[in-house]
This record gives structure tokens, C-alpha cells and sequence, in this order.
């Protein structure tokens, strides 16, 4: 009895494990679940970089507002390399708060309001003063990083044959609200008055790759960038002028259409702003509100509200 028993209890404890099949059946239930979470755990992911990406423009241009608030005028785009010389070493010659600057561009002004206020005062007016052991401008700032920008690194090297490492941004500002068309200069000195067209119809900031060419080859002697404190003209973070400097021929032919997730080696325009997200690019208007563009929209509507006093009004975009 006790043999026939001991037969009976490990046959009991044989139907309780699974059979191959079973096992099989499981498995493919589990990866049919997979299947289906995947794209919606991808797509959560996406809308959360999304969401990062539309706060920092949001914080970027309330930036703007409270620098406008404290000087009354909007900083320049960047330095005048026309009339001042190239790069970094030369300072901003424009009069008003923003005179005597060396290298600086829009969001270097823009540094207090984005609680990195310790970093502008170390700088000293200079983007090449060393703090913390690194230069200003190779400092790479949380606020000016999209994370969906379609190339990982967070600092670039300029293409003019040296070592130097310049730290990128993946956001950029509107040449017609920074520059000066009027004196071919990127020394602008932009009051909201002047805005004609309406604050909440004309674009301030927008998207952009940090790193721009059309070689296939980063860092080539073709590329461009958009680099947040730098002065030279292939690097500056500025989209609606075309060519290296604003001359009346390169501002005429500026404001091209934003491209929509290109190739960021090989099918990028340097003079266009260029969306980090599939469905449109996300845009800070003047009035400090955020906004997202269809790439759907016409080209001639995405000029409209990148020029400020043309006088073609768009709504509903």
C-alpha cells in the first residue's frame, strides 16, 4: 500500500507542472501582450520628451520676458561678425544694456532667468571665461537640450579645423525679433511695440538641431550647428535668415518653411528651424505662450508669422 500510495502522490505531483504546450501557449499570450504594450509604452515615452521640450521653450520665453521687463528692449541675436569682426572675441556694439558683451547671443542674456544666474555673473561679460574649469561656452545648460534631438551629443566641435568643443542648443531664435533688417545686423534692439503683426501671431523661438550638415559626415568642413553662446556665423542659434550674415539678399531669401525631422547629416538647412517631434514643430510666441505648427501648414502662413510687421495676420494655426 505504501508503494501504490508513493505511485499516486508523484502522479499527482506530475499534473501539477505544465505541459509543453502549455508552456507554449503562454509564452506566446506574454508576446502578443508585448506586442501591444511596446507601441504605446514608445508612444508615452515620445509625448513625455515632447512635454520636455515644450516646457523648456515655454520657460525660454517667459526668460525673454523678464529680461524685456528689466531693460525694456530685447537682447541681440548675437554678435554683428559684419561690422565687429568673427567670433567669439568680439563685443556687441549696439547701444543700450547690452553693449560691451564678447560672444554673447540671445540666450546667454537669457542665463538669470533660468536659474543659472551664478554662471552669467562668473562669466564676467565673456563666453570664454573659464568657470568651474570649463568655458562658458562649452557648458552645456539642461534647459537648452531637447531630449528627442535626433543626435546624442550635448557639445560639438566647430568646423574651423581646431579642437575647441562648443556646447549646443536645440532651440533658436527668430532673426526678425532679434536682428535688425533694417541696419543688416544681428544686433538687433526689438520692442514689443514694434511687433505689429500681434504678439500671439508671430514666432520668437522654435526648434532646431544642434548640429546641421548635409556632408553625411559630422563635424565636415559643410557642417553648421546651433551652438547657444556663439557669434560665428555658421554656428549662430538663429533660423529665418539664410547664409552666413544678414546682408538685404540673405534676410530676402530667410524664413524658409521648418523641416520636419530631417537627416541631421545629410538633409539639413541651415537657415530653416528643423522640428525634434513627428507632428510639428513647437514654437514660443511673442505673448510667452507655446504652440505647436503643423508641418501641414502653407509655407507662405509659416513666413507670415515668423516676420512680425508685414502686415499678413494669421490665425488659426
Amino acid at each position: 500500500m505504501e508503494v501504490g500510495g508513493s505511485i499516486m502522490h508523484s502522479q499527482k505531483q506530475l499534473r501539477n507542472g505544465f505541459t509543453l504546450i502549455e508552456l507554449l501557449v503562454v509564452i506566446a499570450i506574454i508576446g502578443v501582450l508585448v506586442g501591444l504594450l511596446l507601441p504605446a509604452v514608445q508612444s508615452a515615452r515620445s509625448a513625455a520628451r515632447r512635454m520636455v521640450c515644450t516646457n523648456n521653450l515655454k520657460q525660454i520665453g517667459l526668460a525673454a520676458h523678464g529680461l524685456l521687463d528689466a531693460n525694456k528692449v530685447l537682447p541681440p541675436l548675437c554678435v554683428n561678425a559684419t561690422t565687429v569682426g568673427n567670433h567669439k572675441k568680439s563685443p556687441i556694439q549696439v547701444a543700450g544694456p547690452y553693449k560691451g558683451y564678447i560672444g554673447a547671443t540671445t540666450f546667454y542674456f537669457l542665463l538669470p532667468f533660468l536659474e543659472e544666474a551664478t554662471l552669467y555673473e562668473q562669466s564676467n561679460k565673456d563666453v570664454s571665461t573659464v568657470v568651474s574649469g570649463k568655458a562658458v561656452y562649452a557648458t552645456s545648460i539642461e534647459g537648452f537640450l531637447c531630449p528627442s534631438r535626433p543626435n546624442a551629443e550635448t557639445v560639438a566641435a566647430t568646423t574651423n579645423g581646431g579642437a575647441n568643443k562648443w556646447a549646443i542648443g536645440n532651440y533658436a531664435g527668430n532673426f526678425f525679433i532679434f536682428g535688425d533688417r533694417t541696419a543688416l545686423s544681428t544686433e538687433g534692439r526689438t520692442r514689443l511695440a514694434m511687433i505689429t503683426d500681434g504678439l500671439s501671431q508671430t514666432i520668437m523661438f522654435s526648434e532646431r538641431y544642434g548640429t546641421c550638415g548635409n556632408s553625411g559626415k559630422p563635424n565636415d568642413a559643410s557642417t553648421w550647428g546651433n551652438l547657444w553662446a556663439d557669434s560665428n556665423p555658421r554656428w549662430r542659434p538663429h533660423f529665418c535668415m539664410n547664409g552666413q550674415e544678414p546682408d538685404a539678399a540673405n534676410i530676402a531669401s530667410g524664413c524658409n518653411m521648418f523641416q520636419a525631422m530631417p537627416d541631421w547629416i545629410k538633409g539639413c538647412d541651415h537657415g530653416s528651424a528643423q522640428s525634434l517631434h513627428s507632428g510639428g514643430i513647437v514654437t514660443a510666441l511673442c505673448d510667452g505662450s507655446v504652440t505647436s505648427i503643423s508641418p501641414a501648414i502653407d509655407t507662405v502662413a509659416w513666413k507670415n508669422l515668423c516676420d512680425p510687421v508685414d502686415g499678413n495676420v494669421v490665425t488659426g494655426f
